[in-house]
């Protein structure tokens, strides 16, 4: 059976913005090591505060809001079954961090809105 164009573009638009939060996730996985190292070792003689918080970014740069993930039909559990997500988390566990999909309070108007972050801490 062959899907109609009506419910092709909607499945197309996720699998875009899946996409495109995957390979967020992928990039972080070479940096990771590097920002814990540099967190840890402050210059500044204040110990890191153990933790990462990478924001996560729609397609025009600005930070991915919840609203934005339901549009397209994307739930934490879609964004944690993706390839970039477990090469991140695999990544993690080898250097013995943990990290998590999370939803950080943006702005209160016009309406209540969150927007994504991987936090990466246990050191």
């Amino acid at each position: 059976m062959v899907p109609n164009s009506d419910q092709a573009k909607p499945d197309a638009s996720r699998q875009a913005m899946l996409s495109h939060i995957s390979h967020q996730l992928v990039d972080l996985v070479a940096k990771i090591e590097g920002d814990v190292t540099a967190n840890r070792d402050d210059a500044s003689g204040v110990p890191g505060g153990g933790f990462i918080a990478y924001s996560l970014m729609d397609r025009n740069g600005e930070p991915l809001r919840d609203f934005v993930i339901s549009a397209h039909d994307l739930d934490t559990e879609a964004l944690e079954g993706c390839e970039g997500y477990r090469q991140f988390e695999s990544r993690c566990r080898q250097l013995g961090f943990k990290m998590r999909l999370d939803q950080h309070f943006y702005a209160a108007k016009p309406t209540q809105t969150k927007i994504l972050r991987v936090v990466v801490d246990g050191w």
